[in-house]
């Protein structure tokens, strides 16, 4: 079976870092379908003449309680809302069959009279508030005398309580992990083309240009591959470590001293770690775990063969331990 390719390692790597985001991903999917979050944030749009407080009685009880509402022919009431001493919106009324509905309307200088209007607000339900406001009103001879007899709606559009930060909030919580997603996908498909441009292929510029180290290595694992168990590539040049989220690539050349030990400090309290360690007192010191012995002591005597010996010796390595079943 065709080997694993540099390329493919670097991937698979991208791929497992990307997997917690899509993972983020799914589950908002699900709540998205399982629980209409954002229908519930979406403004409801009110246009035309219509009879406003039924229209508000329903939205209430579906839960659209954002609402833009077009309105026409507003009276200020007299009544003002306040925050910290600060005049932030007044209440305006009109009147639909013998209903008088209140609306809540941002300001700091009151008009007498609004003669169209979209208001953004949230439908809020206060029967006590509205008939209060209606019986202060009628105690101060505010009202017109046809409206004496009229009922106030029990619903308030209010633009004060309109849940900006809420609502950007539920939004940036669904569109961030659709964008970090887009990303990973845009960035899979571009470090797939340019390989080279991948975060983890850097490394490689210590070994010479980028895009030839990685055609090298590449064509080793396909042809010159000495040595391979698990997540460990050997070649007649280089040392590849696979992990799952990460691949390290140590040029064979450049080491000068390998070591094989146990880890004591990793070996503590549970099963013996072996490391070999790979230096070169100008510019390399890489370290490699193994929680077997025996391939701890492999990837030794491959390695150091590799740097002792001539090419005819390589070559026998290369007809004699690689197992092309065992990984692929």
């Amino acid at each position: 079976m065709k080997r694993k390719r540099f390329e493919g390692l670097l991937f698979r790597n991208t791929v497992a870092i990307a997997l917690p985001a899509m993972a983020v991903f799914l589950v908002l999917v699900f709540m998205f379908i399982r629980y209409p979050i954002l229908d519930k944030v979406h403004n409801y749009h009110i246009k035309g003449i219509i009879r406003l407080p039924d229209e508000f009685s329903l939205l209430y009880a579906d839960g659209s309680v954002n609402v833009i509402a077009d309105v026409k022919d507003l009276t200020y009431s007299g009544l003002d809302y306040y925050e910290n001493g600060e005049l932030k919106a007044s209440y305006y009324y009109t009147y639909y069959d013998e209903t008088i509905q209140f609306f809540l309307v941002k300001t700091t200088k009151p008009k007498s009279h609004i003669d169209s209007i979209s208001l953004k607000g949230k439908i809020i339900k206060d029967g006590m508030r509205t008939e209060s406001i209606l019986t202060q009103l009628a105690m101060e001879g505010k009202l017109p005398p046809e409206l004496f007899t009229g009922m106030a709606s029990e619903y308030i559009l209010s633009e004060p309580d309109y849940p900006y930060v809420y609502i950007w909030t539920i939004y940036i919580v669904f569109a961030a992990p659709i964008l970090v997603n887009l990303m990973i996908i845009l960035y899979l498909l571009f470090s797939w083309a340019n390989p080279s441009m991948h975060s983890q292929a850097k490394q490689l510029a210590a070994y010479g240009e980028i895009d030839e180290v990685i055609e090298d290595i590449d064509r080793e694992l396909e042809e010159e591959l000495i040595f391979k168990k698990n997540n460990i590539f050997v070649t007649s040049n280089y040392l590849v470590v696979s992990y799952f989220a990460k691949t390290d690539v140590v040029k064979l050349d450049m080491v000068k001293y390998i070591s094989n030990n146990l880890s004591e400090e990793k070996s503590r309290g549970r099963k013996k770690v072996y490391c070999v360690t790979l230096s070169n007192p100008d510019a390399l010191f890489y370290e490699v775990y193994f929680s077997s012995e025996r391939l701890a002591d492999d990837v030794t005597e491959y390695i150091k063969s590799i740097i002792d010996s001539d090419g005819e010796n390589q070559e026998v390595h290369r007809e004699n331990k690689v197992d092309e079943d065992e990984f692929f």
